[in-house]
C-alpha cells in the first residue's frame, strides 16, 4: 500500500503541469465511470453539477452521504475517494470547495496525489493543504519535501510551515535549503519551519543560519530560536534552551530578542542566573531592563529575593525603581529590610517605591519608619506611607501601630491613630478622647475625626466638658463629634440637655443649642422650643436658627407665631425664613390651604427680599389662587422678575385642572414679560396646550420612593405611604407639572420632575361624572403601572417599557358624583412617565365627566 501511495504521489508530482479538469486514473478511479456511482456514493458524485446559489439540497446531502460513510473505514475510504475525484475534476469552484472542506474529515493516506496536484490551484491551494494536514503519516512529508522545488506562492509558504508542525526530522534538510531562498518571505517561512520542527538537527541548522545570515533573515533567525527554547522550556529542557539562546546575547543583536532570551536564560538557570539579571536592570535599552525585571519577579525563594536586595544600594536610581516594583510583586517578607533602607534614599521616585513596597512585604518591623515619614516626610511619601500603613500584615502590626499613640511627636500620634481607625484595630477610647481634649494641632484633629466614626456615649460627657473650655474658634470640631456620636446613640441628647442646663455662659448655651439642632430628634427639638423664649437674645436667636433649619416641618407653627409677634427684629427674619422654607416641605402647607397660607405670609414680610422669598415658595404651589396672586405682585417693579418666573412655574401646574386661567395668564406672559426667556416659554406652554387633546392632566403627585438595593420591579409590590392610607399631611401632595415635553403634549413627565433610577411614584386626580356609566381608562406608563378606581386595583402590569398611549386599558364603573383614581408608576432607567385617557366603551371621549385635583374636589363639586 505505501508503495501504491508514494508511486501515486510521484506521478501526481510529474503531471503537475495537467488541468485540474484532465484527471488521470490514479487511484481514484478503478474503472470508467464515476467513482461514486459504482461505489453507490451517486450523492457525492451530483456535486459536480453544483452551482453557487440558494439551493443548498446538494450540499446538504453529500455532506449527509459523508457522516454515513464515517461509520466505517471502508466506506470512509470510498467517500474520500469520490470527493477527491469532485475537487480534480472540472465542476464549479463552489462545489471543488466543499468537496475539499469535506475531505478534511476522511482524508487518507491514498488523496495524497491529488491533494498534491491542487496544490497548484491558486484558489484551492489553501484547502488542499487543509486536507493533508489531516491526513497522518509520514507519506505527507514526503510528498510535500518533493514538490517543494515545483511550489509556489502561498502553497509554499503553506507547505513549509506544515512541514514544521509535522515535526519530522527528514524535514530538516528541505527546510534548511529553503531557509537559504533568494525570496525574503520564502527564507523566513523556512526558518520558522525549522523551529517548529523541534528536532535537534533543527536547531545546529538555526544556529548556523545565525551565523551566516544578516539583516531582516538574521533577525527572523534569531525569532526562530526564541520561538524553539520557549518550546524547549515548556518541555522542561531548561539546559538545552539556555545553550541555544546563548549566541543571542550578543550586542549586535536587536534589543527585544536579547530581552527575550535573557528571560529564557534567567528562568532556565534560576538562582545562577541571578546576577545577569541584575546587570540587565541596569541597561539603557528598555526592553532589556524591564525585562530584567520581570524575571525577577519569578525567580521563586527567599535566597533569590535576599540576593536581589543586597544589590539594590548600588544600583541607579531608575533600576533601583525597577527592582523595587519586581520586589513587591514578589511579596516576600525577606525583602523587609533591604526596603527599609531605601525608604531614605535621595531619589523621590525611588524613595516613594521603596515605602509603597513595604506596604505589601511590610509587617510590624515597618511601622516605626512608615509612621515617621506619614508624619514628616514629602506629600507624596506621606500619601504612599498612609496606604501601606494600612496595607501592612502580620503579628503586632496593630500593636505596635496604638503604641505609638503615646509617641512624643504629634505627628505620629495623629498618622497612628488614622492608620488604626483604617485598619479598624480596637483602639482604647480613652486614649483618643484624653487626645481630643489634651492635644492640640494635627493630633486633636486626628482624634476628633476618630471619635466621629468610633466613638461612644462615654466619650461623649468629657467631650462635652471639654467643649464649653474650649476657645470659640476650636468648638466646631469638638462638637462635630459630639454630634456624631449621638446619632449613632440618642441617649447622648439627654447628656447634651444637662451641660445646656448647666451653661451659665451664652456663648457655651449657644454652641449647645447648635449641637443639639445639628443632632435633631424629639428630644432636641423640645430643648430648641424652650430655648426659642430665651431671655438672652444671643441664646434665642441660636435657638430659632436651628428650629428654621429642622429637616421636618415640625416647628412651622412655632415660626410663624414668632414671625407674627417678633420678639425682635433679629428673630423675627430668623422665624419668617424659617416658616417660609417649611411651608415647601411635606406637612408644612395642604394643598387647599397654601394659597391662604401664603397670602398671610405675605402680610408677615417688611422687605422685598422677603417678598421674594414668599414668590419662590409660592411657584410651587399649583392652583388659579397662587397664579393670580403672583400676577398681582408682578405688578410691582422691584418683584416683577420673581413674580413673572413664580407665575410661569405655577402654569404649567394649573394647565391641566384649570386651563383658562392659565391661558390668561400664559398669554400675558407672553406678550409683556420682561425677560425674552419667559416669553418663549409662555408661548410655548401655550401651543403644546393646543395639542393636549382629550387626555387627562389635572394630577396630583407623590414623592418619589425608593428602597436601597431595590429594583424597580420589586418596588412595585411593595406599599408606600399613598396605598396604605397615610394622610394627605404625611404624603405631601403636589400638583403635577404638564405640557414639559413639548413633542409628547400628553406626558405626565415623572423624570423631569424627580430624575434618577429605581423608584416609584404615585398619581391621583378626582373624577366626576354625572351618572352612573361605564369607562375605559387608557394608560400608558414608563415603566410598569398600577392603577386603583374608588380603592380597589383594576390594572397592574409590572413591565418595563417606554411610555405611548393606550398601551393597557382597564374597564371600570363610575358612579354618579366624585370617583378616585390613583395611578402607580415604576423607573427603571432613562425615561420615566405616563399618559392617560378616559374613553367610552366604544373608545370616544367620555362623555358627563370632568376631572379635579383631589385636595380641590370638594371646592369644584
Amino acid at each position: 500500500m505505501r508503495r501504491h501511495v508514494m508511486m501515486g504521489m510521484i506521478a501526481a508530482i510529474l503531471w503537475g503541469s495537467h488541468t485540474a479538469g484532465a484527471a488521470p486514473a490514479l487511484a481514484l478511479r478503478s474503472q470508467e465511470g464515476g467513482a461514486s456511482e459504482i461505489r453507490g456514493l451517486r450523492a457525492i458524485d451530483r456535486l459536480r453539477e453544483f452551482r453557487f446559489g440558494p439551493d443548498r439540497s446538494m450540499l446538504d446531502a453529500a455532506a449527509e452521504a459523508v457522516r454515513a460513510a464515517m461509520s466505517s473505514p471502508e466506506k470512509r475510504a470510498e467517500a474520500a475517494d469520490a470527493l477527491a475525484w469532485v475537487a480534480l475534476s472540472g465542476a464549479a469552484f463552489d462545489a471543488r470547495q466543499f468537496a475539499c472542506r469535506k475531505l478534511v474529515y476522511v482524508a487518507t493516506p491514498e488523496q495524497i496525489p491529488a491533494m498534491l496536484r491542487l496544490l497548484a490551484d491558486e484558489k484551492l491551494a489553501h484547502y488542499a493543504l487543509m486536507v493533508l494536514d489531516r491526513i497522518p503519516g509520514p507519506d505527507v512529508g514526503a510528498a510535500l519535501r518533493a514538490a517543494l522545488p515545483r511550489l509556489g506562492g502561498a502553497a509554499l509558504l503553506g507547505s513549509l510551515d506544515m512541514l514544521g508542525e509535522r515535526g519530522e526530522a527528514a524535514s530538516v534538510i528541505a527546510l534548511e535549503r529553503a531557509a537559504n531562498d533568494r525570496n525574503p518571505t520564502v527564507a523566513r517561512a523556512a526558518i520558522t519551519g525549522l523551529a517548529k520542527l523541534r528536532q535537534p538537527e533543527a536547531d545546529k541548522a538555526l544556529t548556523a543560519l545565525l551565523v551566516r545570515t544578516s539583516g531582516d533573515i538574521r533577525k527572523a533567525v534569531a525569532e526562530a530560536i526564541i520561538l524553539r527554547a520557549a518550546s524547549l522550556m515548556t518541555a522542561g529542557k531548561r539546559a538545552e534552551a539556555a545553550l541555544l539562546v546563548a549566541p543571542l546575547n550578543a550586542r549586535d543583536v536587536a534589543a527585544p530578542i536579547r530581552a527575550a532570551a535573557l528571560r529564557i536564560t534567567v528562568l532556565a538557570r534560576g538562582d545562577s542566573a541571578l546576577l545577569e539579571a541584575v546587570a540587565a536592570l541596569q541597561s539603557s535599552e528598555r526592553e532589556v531592563a524591564h525585562m530584567a525585571a520581570a524575571v525577577c519577579r519569578e525567580i521563586p525563594g527567599s535566597a533569590a529575593t535576599r540576593r536581589l536586595v543586597s544589590a539594590l544600594p548600588k544600583m541607579p536610581p531608575a533600576s533601583k525603581s525597577l527592582l523595587i516594583d519586581a520586589l513587591a510583586d514578589r511579596r516576600d517578607p525577606a525583602a523587609e529590610s533591604g526596603l527599609l533602607r531605601v525608604v531614605s534614599d535621595s531619589d523621590s521616585a525611588v524613595r516613594t517605591r521603596a515605602i509603597a513596597a513595604l506596604g505589601v512585604v511590610g509587617g510590624a518591623a515597618s511601622v516605626e519608619a512608615l509612621l515617621t515619614i506619614a508624619a514628616s516626610g514629602s506629600a507624596e511619601d506621606r500619601t504612599a506611607a498612609a496606604t501601606s500603613l494600612e496595607r501592612l500584615r502580620g503579628a503586632d502590626v496593630d500593636g505596635r501601630i496604638l503604641r505609638a499613640l503615646d509617641d512624643s511627636s504629634p505627628g505620629v500620634r495623629a498618622r497612628a491613630l488614622e492608620a488604626a481607625l483604617r485598619r479598624s484595630a480596637a483602639m482604647p477610647e480613652d486614649r483618643v478622647v484624653r487626645m481630643a481634649i489634651s492635644d492640640s494641632g494635627d493630633a486633636r484633629s486626628a482624634a476628633l475625626q476618630a471619635l466621629h466614626q468610633i466613638g461612644t456615649s462615654a466619650a461623649a460627657r468629657p467631650l462635652l466638658e471639654a467643649l464649653v473650655k474650649t476657645p470659640d474658634e476650636e468648638r466646631d470640631a469638638i462638637a462635630g463629634a459630639v454630634v456624631a456620636i449621638a446619632r449613632r446613640e440618642p441617649s447622648v441628647v439627654k447628656s447634651v440637655r444637662e451641660a445646656l442646663e448647666q451653661a451659665a455662659s451664652p456663648v457655651d448655651r449657644v454652641a449647645l443649642l447648635t449641637c443639639l439642632g445639628d443632632i435633631g430628634g424629639r428630644e432636641a427639638l423640645q430643648a430648641l422650643t424652650v430655648h426659642a423664649a430665651d431671655k438672652e437674645p444671643d441664646v434665642q436667636i441660636a435657638a430659632l436658627r436651628a428650629l428654621a433649619e429642622w429637616p421636618t416641618a415640625e416647628p412651622i407653627q412655632l415660626l410663624r407665631t414668632l414671625a407674627a409677634n417678633p420678639p425682635s427684629s433679629r428673630a423675627r427674619a430668623v422665624a419668617l425664613r424659617g416658616y417660609l422654607r417649611m411651608l415647601r416641605l411635606p406637612g408644612g402647607a395642604a394643598l387647599a390651604d397654601a394659597p391662604r397660607i401664603y397670602r398671610e405670609a405675605l402680610e408677615l414680610t417688611q422687605s422685598d427680599d422677603e417678598k421674594r422669598l414668599v414668590l419662590s415658595g409660592l411657584g410651587s404651589v399649583g392652583s388659579r389662587e397662587a397664579l393670580a396672586m403672583a400676577r398681582s405682585l408682578a405688578d410691582q417693579a422691584a418683584l416683577r422678575a420673581e413674580a413673572e418666573q413664580a407665575m410661569l412655574s405655577i402654569a404649567s401646574m394649573t394647565a391641566g385642572a384649570w386651563p383658562d386661567e392659565t391661558r390668561e395668564a400664559l398669554k400675558h406672559l407672553a406678550a409683556t414679560a420682561q425677560d425674552d426667556a419667559i416669553k418663549q416659554k409662555a408661548a410655548s406652554l401655550l401651543a403644546t396646550m393646543d395639542r393636549f387633546g382629550d387626555f387627562a392632566l389635572t394630577w396630583e403627585v407623590s414623592p418619589a420612593y425608593e428602597r436601597e438595593a431595590t429594583a424597580f420591579s420589586a418596588l412595585f409590590d411593595l406599599a408606600f405611604p399613598p396605598e396604605t392610607g397615610a394622610s394627605d399631611a404625611e404624603i405631601g401632595w403636589r400638583v403635577m407639572p404638564v405640557g414639559t415635553a413639548p413633542e409628547q403634549p400628553w406626558l405626565l413627565d415623572l423624570l423631569a420632575l424627580y430624575g434618577g433610577e429605581q423608584k416609584v411614584a404615585y398619581l391621583r386626580t378626582a373624577v366626576w361624572s354625572d351618572t352612573e356609566q361605564g369607562l375605559v381608562i387608557e394608560v400608558g406608563t414608563d415603566d410598569g403601572p398600577k392603577l386603583w378606581w374608588n380603592g380597589e386595583v383594576v390594572l397592574a402590569n409590572n413591565t418595563q417599557r417606554a411610555v405611548a398611549p393606550n398601551q393597557d386599558r382597564a374597564t371600570v364603573r363610575a358612579r354618579a358624583g366624585w370617583n378616585t383614581a390613583l395611578l402607580k408608576v415604576t423607573q427603571n432607567v432613562m425615561g420615566w412617565g405616563a399618559c392617560v385617557r378616559f374613553a367610552d366603551p366604544s373608545g370616544q371621549p367620555a362623555r358627563g365627566i370632568r376631572l379635579a385635583l383631589p385636595s380641590f374636589a370638594s371646592i369644584s363639586r
